[in-house]
């Protein structure tokens, strides 16, 4: 869960995660969103674009989202041959200035809507 101290109008949220087969893999990141902690709404998921491995450097999960809330709730699901999960960093990002995208050009394949 992310406190993110305040009421934030959230467009985007990033897993960095690590793969290697068979031992540490995210397959899917379920996004809920809060405004007291304990009650949350689904607010989409994230899934891993390509079954490519990517040990030594991070993979990033991208999803966008349009969801005004103090917290964040990601569930990071694992693959199922993987037998636990080795994350980076998760971060959010709000509405960015007028007239810049919400989406990069390639997203990981996801269910949370771009714009």
């Amino acid at each position: 869960m992310l406190d993110l101290g305040s009421e934030q109008e959230i467009r985007r949220v990033h897993v960095m995660a690590y793969q290697r087969p068979a031992e540490f893999d995210v397959a899917r990141v379920t996004v809920s969103v809060g405004s007291d902690g304990q009650k949350w709404s689904p607010a989409g998921a994230i899934t891993k674009a390509s079954d490519a491995t990517f040990e030594w450097n991070a993979l990033v999960l991208s999803g966008a989202i349009r969801a005004k809330a103090r917290y964040l709730k990601l569930e990071v699901q694992h693959g199922p041959e993987a037998s636990r999960l080795l994350l980076g960093e998760m971060w959010s990002r709000a509405r960015p200035p007028m007239g810049l995208p919400w989406c990069s050009s390639k997203p990981a394949r996801s269910s949370l809507p771009c714009r």
